[in-house]
């Protein structure tokens, strides 16, 4: 993936919680048009470290025009993602989750080479984000939690996301059954210019990303294991 080039790929929600956090009990909903504008400010301020240098400024307004593209040339996409809404009745997006399958478009803010291309029986996590107020309430657990799930649903074998390296999440990701492995995407002009890529377009912070991919059957052993 790379899932979030332009935001940074995957916000990778650590769930450690820094001081108290209020019981809270994440919900996951299929995203609709009134939401675009919540996920669009959640996913900038997810993603902000990562979004300087030649990033464009004016993330917010491509990313609700992205989700409102999506819902109206591709909207079987949109019913592949999800969010965790704010339980104060404010309808603030707190998470949000895309998944793509098999047959999905890529993500529509990409151009056209840019976007994933899954493989045979591969689902992917397009970017995985959280509100920084709302880390430590299981939104990242629970949201990691449906795309395995509705991968497996949907007859995927295994799913696949990118993380960079340096990201701290990585260790949420390994806790959840996720393992790093080359890239079967991957071709030499990959390996050659994406640590350059990574650098320039995401905040000049990381210089390089981990791919890494869940095994569906590990994923239902553990959740009979439970």
């Amino acid at each position: 993936m790379m899932d979030d080039k332009q935001n940074g790929k995957t916000s990778e929600p650590t769930d450690t919680a820094i001081g108290a956090k209020k019981k809270f009990t994440p919900t996951l909903v299929v995203p609709t048009s009134d939401d675009f504008d919540s996920i669009a400010e959640m996913k900038y301020l997810a993603f902000q470290e990562k979004t300087r240098c030649c990033v464009k400024k004016n993330v917010v307004a491509e990313t609700r025009k992205s989700l409102t593209d999506t819902a109206s040339k591709h909207p079987r996409k949109l019913e592949h993602c999800r969010i965790v809404k704010s339980d104060d009745g404010s309808g603030r997006v707190l998470g949000a989750c895309q998944v793509q399958l098999p047959g999905d478009i890529g993500d529509l803010s990409f151009p056209p080479s840019f976007r994933h291309k899954t493989l045979p029986r591969e689902a992917y996590v397009e970017f995985i984000a959280c509100h920084p107020d709302s880390t430590g309430m299981g939104i990242g657990s629970a949201m990691l939690e449906w795309a395995a799930s509705f991968a497996k649903e949907n007859g995927c074998r295994f799913i696949s996301l990118e993380v960079m390296a340096a990201n701290p999440a990585v260790r949420l990701y390994e806790r959840k059954g996720y393992k790093v492995k080359s890239d079967p995407h991957a071709d030499e002009c990959d390996w050659l210019f994406a640590p350059c890529f990574v650098y320039c377009c995401f905040g000049c912070t990381y210089c390089s990303t981990k791919y890494m991919e869940k095994n569906l059957e590990d994923h239902e052993s553990l959740q009979m294991e439970r």
